[in-house]
């Protein structure tokens, strides 16, 4: 059996029982496989009091198990956040240890024979962020979250978003930024507006994106935040603010410098990267923890929100928006 844990002990018939009792409570189930159609992974999920449990989480030895592995531990994060839970809870006495290797790195705490990670859907004040943090921690029995000051750094910011993702620290020095799409990069990238084609799993099932742009005219810096706003197309509708991710990282260079180092992990082909390029130079977007928003944000809508909070009338390169915007356009976005 390709998930036993013969090193851990686990025997054939353990592990038979295992599924079978799962199956007899039915648990939500879902084995996944690579594209030769092995078997990789296989998952089962409860929910219990705002808690997302995770009685089975096997990773099989595999090719893409190292990708696969940070992949399904972003999407129970996701999965938590869709049925309203703040905790993520992996039981698996068997976790395999190329697993629990990923968790450590993916910001998952280990205690006892638990592996948590806490899902804090709200945007706020460090001194609001902290606290639902807090309430989230010792609902999984664990100990109150560190206080986050006004103004904390950019870098720190950066970090506490990521662990306790989707929370938002608004009261921070991360800076804010929106930056074009066009609708057929979107597409690819976002799966807004619906592809005609199927995405590739890896771009829709990840934590981890890449985009490739110009390298004139940027203001932008890491780490950072972006709105993304896709222009108007005559298939696709007018223009909106479809969604935001965290900017890791920046690298500029030539399209075949950058196309080399991470052209595996984007949408572009090689003359996509020289159509984008200015004078021989392009830039790579490094993104992590992308949202899309249930209700995209409309030009109309942006507009109105202008009124209220100064921000960039016009968003051909990539210009800076202020907490107060930002926020706005979040809330509206989530609906």
């Amino acid at each position: 059996m390709r998930f036993l844990d013969r090193n851990g002990g686990e025997t054939k018939a353990k592990l038979k029982a295992a599924l079978h009792q799962l199956a007899r409570d039915q648990r939500e189930q879902l084995i996944v496989t690579a594209p030769d159609g092995a078997p990789v992974a296989c998952y089962a999920l409860v929910e219990a009091e705002r808690n997302l449990q995770v009685p089975l989480l096997r990773l099989a030895d595999h090719a893409i198990a190292p990708t696969l592995g940070r992949q399904l531990l972003w999407h129970l994060r996701e999965q938590a956040r869709t049925r309203g839970c703040s905790v993520v809870d992996i039981t698996d006495p068997h976790l395999p240890p190329h697993l629990q290797n990923i968790a450590r790195r993916e910001h998952y705490q280990h205690v006892g024979d638990h592996w948590y990670a806490v899902v804090v859907d709200q945007i706020g004040t460090g001194a609001e962020i902290s606290a639902a943090t807090t309430q989230a921690y010792r609902q999984a029995g664990l100990a109150a979250a560190p206080l986050i000051p006004a103004r904390i750094d950019a870098d720190t910011a950066h970090h506490y978003e990521r662990v306790w993702w989707p929370a938002k620290i608004i009261d921070s020095e991360l800076p804010h930024f929106a930056v074009l799409i066009r609708p057929v990069w979107s597409s690819e990238l976002f799966g807004v507006p619906a592809p005609l084609l199927k995405r590739r799993a890896d771009l829709a099932f990840g934590r981890e994106q890449v985009y490739f742009r110009s390298g004139r005219n940027s203001t932008l810096t890491t780490p950072s935040r972006i709105l993304w706003y896709m222009s108007s197309s005559r298939r696709d509708g007018p223009a909106a603010i479809i969604g935001t991710s965290l900017l890791d990282g920046i690298t500029t260079g030539t399209p075949d410098e950058l196309f080399t180092a991470y052209g595996h992990y984007g949408v572009y082909h090689l003359a996509n990267i020289y159509d984008a390029a200015r004078d021989g130079r392009a830039q790579v977007l490094q993104l992590s923890d992308t949202e899309l928003f249930p209700k995209p944000v409309d030009r109309k809508n942006y507009d109105r929100l202008l009124r209220i909070h100064k921000g960039p009338q016009s968003i051909q390169s990539p210009v800076n928006v202020s907490p107060e915007l930002f926020t706005a356009i979040y809330r509206l976005g989530q609906g």
